[in-house]
This record gives C-alpha cells, structure tokens and sequence, in this order.
C-alpha cells in the first residue's frame, strides 16, 4: 500500500471498530474521528490515529489537508446526518458503512401497540397523545434537550449512558429519572424494567441491533407496551455497504488486491 494513501474513518459506532480492523489488516492508514474522547476506546489495540472533538463545516478542509486524507469510509451512526452530509459533499471517495436497519414494515403491520414515525415532532406528538403517558425514552442524550421544556406534560423516565449522566442533569433532566445502563439490554430486562416502572410508552430509533431494537421490539410485543421507533434519516449516499465482506470488495476497488 503506498504511502500516500490515507483513510479518514468517520467513527464512534461499534461498526466503526469493526472498519477499523479491516483496514488494518489490510495495511492501510487511517485515522477516526470521534465526538467524544471516550469513544476512543473503540480502537484499542489497533494502530490508526484518533481525532477526538467535533469537527465544524469550516474546520474540516484545512483537516482534511493537514491530515492528507485521500478516501472517506463513514462509520457513524445511523442518525448523524450532519457530518455525513459534509463527507458527501467532499470530493474524495466516499463509501458508508451502516449496519443494517431491522425491516419494520411487517412489525407495524402486525402489531398496532408498535409504531414507526419520520420525524421528532411526530415521535413526541405520538408519545403525548394518550391519557397519563408514562415514557421511557431511549434515544440519546441529545434528545433530552427536546424533552425538558414538555417534562410537565407526562412522568418521564431517559435511559442513557452512565458517562452522559452529568450531561443529562446539565440539559435539565431530573436525576432521580434517568436509568444509566449501556445498550443492548436483553428482552427479559427490557420487560421487568418497563413493568417495575409502570412504563405504558417506550420511545426509541431505528438504529439496529447494535442499539438494542430487536430486544425492544420482543418486549413490546410480549407486553403489549407502545413502541414509537423513530425511523432513520434518509441520506443519498454515493457509496454504501452493510458488511465486512461488501467493504473489503470496494477497498478492493480503491487500492487492489494486494496488501503490503
């Protein structure tokens, strides 16, 4: 592999690590960049760089530069269209790596308690519109600001990571409310933790098996407990593939065969 080939990973996901190895075992450089320095630690042991910190629509041509990227793989998470969107618009080669999303079509179909919908405003509307919601939210943290100026309106409960808790509290969302527990959680937990609080609505996204979806759905349909799924953003990507083998085919296309 020459030298002046060098890869920027958009990371922060599991499926990011998993790119990551690819890439290195093929011997091609990289470099990942993660929002938060924690993220990090998704590539131990593995010998690209790391960027940690946002990057802004006017940082990110002079990055690109001093870091001599020559090819984009998007790693990151279903919902963060922002920096995709900037990737795409970048003329490098640009190819996206998103974990496959759990086909909702014949769940909502077959389960009404189960509802998939496109937009925050209409996920919110949904949750609020029975008598006495009480919601379990499990969309982020980032989601939280959105909550706090309607807290009165239903008794809320935010599930998030445990690292995120301080963040939480900082958006203004009760302490006493939040559930610090990493994704995925098991069904038979989902059930006794949405049962021991009386939980009649559960907010979630599209995000895969890798956020837990699956595992909700099988509660919500042994309960019979409301699932709103927000479902994924929809982007135009040039490039996109959705598993270990599909990306080793286009770096086949990008670099050859041969690996140094």
């Amino acid at each position: 592999m020459t030298s002046s080939v060098k890869v920027w990973l958009i990371g922060g996901t599991s499926d990011s690590r998993t790119v990551a190895q690819i890439l290195s075992d093929r011997h091609i450089p990289w470099i990942a960049t993660v929002v938060s320095p924690r993220a990090q630690r998704l590539y131990k042991n593995l010998p690209g760089e790391i960027h940690a910190g946002p990057l802004t629509a006017d940082a990110l041509p002079h990055w690109l530069r001093e870091h001599h990227i020559t090819h984009i793989v998007d790693g990151s998470h279903p919902f963060a269209v922002e920096i995709s969107s900037l990737a795409i618009a970048i003329p490098l080669p640009y190819l996206r790596y998103e974990r496959p999303a759990v086909d909702l079509a014949p769940i909502v179909e077959t389960h009404p308690n189960i509802v998939a919908v496109s937009t925050w405003d209409r996920l919110f509307a949904e949750a609020l519109s029975r008598i006495q919601p009480r919601i379990l939210l499990t969309t982020g943290l980032k989601s939280l600001q959105q909550v706090v100026p309607i807290l009165h309106r239903a008794q809320w409960w935010a599930r998030v990571l445990p690292s995120s808790q301080e963040s939480a509290i900082a958006l203004g969302f009760p302490r006493n409310r939040l559930i610090l527990q990493r994704p995925p959680v098991s069904v038979a937990a989902e059930k006794d933790q949405w049962q021991s609080l009386g939980i009649n609505t559960v907010l979630t996204k599209a995000s895969g098996s890798a956020g837990g979806l699956p595992e909700k759905i099988a509660a919500a349909i042994a309960l019979q407990t409301r699932l709103l799924i927000l479902q994924r953003p929809h982007l135009s990507y040039p490039h996109q593939v959705q598993s270990g083998d599909g990306l080793s085919n286009h770096l086949d296309a990008w670099f050859g065969k041969k690996v140094c």
